[in-house]
């Protein structure tokens, strides 16, 4: 990831003291799919992003009240998770007949009310509205 995305994915995944969860701080205000493009406008304690994912293979969208935590599954992050073992990985792995699947990436971005689940060949590029910082 560059240092921009870096510092913007640590941002969203910083907490204030003392605050809920991220789900109840992140609200997810938009998206956009243009071919293999996905792109996120969420709202944060922090600022207003875009966060775009510029080759996906397939992303899925769950209510958050539909969603559970696996004690198998592995992830860096809170808001931005970037998965290594998960359900949504193997279940892209039995439903495709692409040749090199372990190119995936699963991304998981969590929202006020909104889980999404992201099978991305590349990292996301992330800007924060209003600011220079993660640009």
């Amino acid at each position: 990831m560059t240092p921009e995305t870096v510092r913007c994915i640590n941002e969203i995944n910083t907490f204030p003291q003392g605050a809920a969860p991220c789900l109840i701080r992140m609200e997810y205000t938009d998206t956009e799919l243009f071919s293999d493009v996905l792109t996120l406008f969420v709202n944060t304690v922090h600022g207003k992003y875009r966060i775009v994912f510029p080759r996906t293979a397939a992303y899925l969208s769950r209510i958050e009240a539909y969603t559970s935590v696996r004690s198998d599954e592995e992830y860096t992050g809170t808001c931005i998770r970037e998965y290594t073992k998960s359900r949504f990985l193997e279940l892209m792995n039995e439903m495709s007949f692409a040749d090199k699947v372990e190119a995936y990436r699963h991304y998981g971005v969590y929202t006020e009310g909104t889980v999404f689940d992201i099978a991305a060949f590349a990292e996301p590029e992330i800007m924060k509205f209003g600011s220079d910082e993660c640009v």
